[in-house]
């Protein structure tokens, strides 16, 4: 929705919003997190041990960070949502992107994270499409999925950066 524009996100979420933020929806989304990342610790704790090549050690490193970024996102949003008491819509998380030094740090665990979901899926992919093409193809296709998070994570950051963010969401990080 951000490529449409901002005012199009804010809508959006805006809508899903009256849908994810009734309580019952919301523990369950928090508890289906939670045991994502527990789940993907477990998983990468076993599959450690053997990183037999190149793929599976994006697998393995890709679930790590998204694991890592999964406890710092849910720790931002109830940091902002509770403490800080603003609205943890996409003006929260592009005023980090909008202020200088945390950018920097920003503009690489944003990216990174976007980066990690599209390889942790491409991994993933590449696996189980192997049983209908060959292993070159699924090497492609792989290729091509981490491109596209690449290519979005650049264009996301870029239109983020762009934004002009509301006072009260830049005054806390200042």
């Amino acid at each position: 929705m951000l490529f449409h524009s901002e005012e199009a996100h804010l809508q959006f979420m805006s809508i899903g919003r009256k849908f994810y933020r009734f309580t019952p929806i919301e523990i369950l989304l928090f508890v289906v997190v939670l045991f994502q990342i527990t789940s993907g610790v477990f998983l990468l704790k076993e599959k450690w041990k053997d990183l037999n090549n190149a793929w599976d050690r994006i697998q393995n490193y890709s679930g790590a960070y998204f694991i890592y970024f999964l406890i710092a996102h849910l720790s931002a949003i109830l940091y902002g949502r509770y403490t800080l008491e603003l609205d943890t819509n996409l003006y929260f998380g592009a005023a980090v992107l909008n202020i200088s030094p945390m950018r920097y740090f920003f503009l690489f665990h944003y990216g990174l994270a976007i980066i990690a979901f599209f390889s942790h899926t491409a991994c993933v992919h590449r696996i189980k499409i192997q049983a209908f093409v060959s292993r070159k193809t699924a090497n492609v296709q792989s290729v091509l999925i981490i491109s596209f998070g690449v290519a979005l994570a650049f264009f996301l950051i870029r239109k983020m950066m762009e934004l002009t963010i509301p006072r009260e969401y830049i005054d806390p990080f200042q």
